[in-house]
């Protein structure tokens, strides 16, 4: 040590303090890559420098290991294991921090531009499509130098993810001092510096991986990464178009073994795993995904499976992904394979629905310039979309899909055009009423019986306090009114922007997607849209052509003024919630269903509206209940509703709480039931 600190460090005038450092035991002894110590000599070593703590009465001594190779002749007597936990936000960040100060320290940029490189790397780091790798402190070392080399990060995934691997790959195709035992054998070394066949082979291997944890999830009915077994991967490495032997398919698994960060080995001897897998899914589903599109017969190769599930749905896409971003010279097998995915008659099984899902996804990537540009086979192009489009719109009513793949149906719709909606009038509906539906007059049952409190409790939770601000239940009579089938979305909110130059409460509100509900908008937001609709409204009016008494009905009160736009009051609500034949607990009856609802967390985010065909209230009305809460016009105040005692006072003063109704996508069972009332500042 003292000489390497000598001759190699050049750093001979440190040699006296670390000298009485180690004399007087007063030294943090840190002892890096163990596992990279030759097997045969980990033994000698754990004797060297116990005899060297026992020597010096080193009191704090760190040795590192990866966790596989601290076993047998490795083990430290009366040393305490730990195994490093993963990154959390605040750890990246720290990491970032540490990360481009040292880039400053050495000269490549200057403090500011390392603070603002630092915070777009732990930003980049730490969203949901990488939390997963880079809460790994190796996976995040790749990703930093992407980050340092690349100015950033590649925006579309599977160009991160192909860099990662490369950076992955250089781990392998370099050799340490020191590994004598472990460097390749010359067949091996040129097998690891062919990038091509080498990627191959590790697409293979995740294919093959990402099909066993399919079968062991199916089997075990839970999430879960199955193993490749070294005898499945041996005879899959030594065809000809991989490593070509089985004694080199040998040698590459052993030598992987050693070097890790791609794929691990686990079990066995500690130089012969007895299997092996991919540490981070994303990465397996991303080679999974490049196995799959390098297939000539990947449209079928796509279509069997789409018979499993979702679980393949990822792979499906990155693979898409893969082709589109990362090899452009293959579009045209890309465009193949999303026409073949989409029949000419909607498919009447979930195996088809779901390859269709796949199509329209694919479909996005690609960009419908691309697809309409396309004349060389007949039934792609536009007569492609023509199809797609509304094939995609049914999967919203599949009986097959889960919740979330209609909702990312319903996304697709979003990006390629939503047929539900209207452009030149203002994004709402394609409808006669352009999506109000009528509600007639008459008594209704409203809140909750107080002697159904009981049952409620037992089925749902919650206790008496909980549900005491809906009872007593009672009748009001409500006037004939229209209620819009949908909430608003952010394409009506940000045409309303648009038009009328106001200025949102909070800008957030225009980022959404553009057929899911408008939310981060204030009461007061939404009373300015509302009046901004009532005058769009009746500039049409005059011009309508009605078919019928209830078309001519509307559109002559809208010309009259006697209808205006605004919010319901929480009874106007209640009543297009559940209908006024029953106090049923939810707008489909009085028993909980995750299909017809985005509450409970289920897909974990706002959904494009009408995702949940089936639970749809009695007037036809979407999203009464889940998705996001829906402002009314009303004050809170106690039960029973009396529209006199001022609760519909709309410039009542802003530190009074406007009732909230209809629950959100991340609210219980409790909350999203019909009767349910909330209040919040407006």
């Amino acid at each position: 040590i003292l000489e390497k600190i000598r001759e190699e460090i050049k750093a001979a005038e440190f040699i006296p303090i670390l000298e009485k450092a180690f004399e007087n035991g007063k030294i943090l002894l840190v002892l890096d890559g163990l596992d990279e110590v030759p097997q045969n000599l980990r033994g000698l070593v754990r004797q060297a420098v116990g005899a060297l703590v026992q020597l010096h009465k080193i009191e704090r001594v760190i040795i590192t290991s990866r966790s596989r190779s601290y076993t047998g002749q490795a083990v430290f007597q009366n040393f305490q294991p730990h195994t490093i936990a993963p990154f959390d936000g605040k750890k990246i960040a720290k990491f970032a921090r540490a990360w481009y100060n040292e880039q400053c320290r050495l000269g490549h940029m200057n403090t500011e531009q390392a603070e603002k490189r630092a915070h777009d790397l732990a930003s980049a780091s730490s969203t949901s499509d990488l939390i997963e790798m880079s809460s790994n402190p190796m996976m995040l070392t790749s990703i930093a130098i992407i980050h340092q080399k690349d100015i950033g990060l590649p925006r579309e995934r599977v160009r991160l993810y192909h860099l990662i691997v490369d950076v992955l790959i250089s781990r392998w195709q370099k050799h340490k001092t020191g590994e004598e035992n472990f460097t390749p054998s010359q067949a091996l070394t040129a097998f690891l510096k062919d990038d091509d066949r080498l990627r191959y082979a590790l697409q293979i291997l995740a294919y093959e991986a990402h099909s066993a944890s399919y079968k062991t999830e199916n089997k075990n009915k839970k999430t879960t990464d199955a193993d490749l077994s070294r005898g499945e991967a041996l005879m899959l490495l030594e065809k000809p178009e991989y490593l070509g032997s089985a004694e080199l398919a040998s040698e590459f698994l052993d030598y992987v073994d050693q070097r890790s960060g791609l794929l691990v080995g686990k079990g066995g001897e500690l130089e012969r795993p007895t299997s092996y897998s991919f540490p981070h899914r994303t990465i397996q589903e991303y080679l999974a995904g490049c196995y799959l599109v390098s297939r000539r017969n990947r449209g079928r190769k796509f279509f069997k499976h789409a018979a499993e599930g979702d679980f393949w749905s990822l792979a499906a896409l990155m693979g898409a992904e893969e082709l589109f971003y990362n090899h452009p010279s293959t579009r045209d097998a890309l465009l193949d394979l999303t026409y073949h995915l989409c029949p000419d008659v909607f498919p009447q099984t979930e195996q088809a629905e779901r390859a269709l899902l796949w199509s329209g996804q694919i479909a996005c990537v690609i960009g419908n310039e691309i697809i309409e540009r396309d004349t060389d086979n007949p039934s792609g192009g536009k007569a492609y979309l023509e199809r797609l489009i509304p094939h995609t719109l049914n999967l919203l009513e599949s009986k097959f899909l889960s919740p979330r793949e209609r909702a990312e149906a319903g996304d697709t719709l979003a990006k390629l055009g939503d047929p539900r909606f209207d452009e030149i009038h203002w994004h709402l509906p394609k409808e006669s009423l352009l999506g109000f539906i009528h509600i007639p007059a008459g008594e209704f049952l409203m809140g909750t019986k107080e002697e159904d409190v009981k049952g409620l409790i037992e089925k749902f939770g919650g206790d008496k306090d909980f549900y005491k601000n809906e009872t007593p239940q009672h009748k009001p009579y409500l006037s004939e009114y229209y209620m819009a089938r949908y909430p608003v979305t952010v394409a009506q909110f940000k045409e309303f922007i648009n038009d009328s130059k106001y200025e949102p409460t909070n800008k957030d509100s225009l980022l959404g997607v553009l057929n899911h509900p408008v939310s981060y908008v204030t009461w007061y937001d939404t009373m300015k849209y509302c009046e901004w609709m009532t005058q769009k409204l009746k500039s049409i009016a005059p011009n309508s052509k009605p078919k019928n008494g209830m078309e001519e009905k509307f559109w002559r009160g809208i010309e009259s003024g006697s209808l205006i736009a605004t919010l319901p009051s929480e009874a106007e609500w209640e009543k297009a919630a559940h209908g006024d034949k029953d106090s049923r607990v939810f707008p489909w009856g009085d028993d909980f269903n995750l299909d017809k609802v985005n509450g409970n967390m289920v897909i974990g985010d706002t959904s494009p509206v009408g995702c949940f065909p089936q639970g749809r209230s009695p007037y036809e009305l979407q999203d009464m209940s889940g998705n996001v809460w829906e402002w009314t016009r009303s004050l809170h105040k106690p039960y029973e509703y009396n529209p006199k005692d001022g609760r519909e006072n709309l410039k009542a003063d802003q530190s009074v709480a406007r009732v909230l109704r209809g629950g959100s996508y991340y609210n219980g069972v409790r909350s999203l039931r019909c009767a349910f009332r909330c209040w919040y500042d407006p």
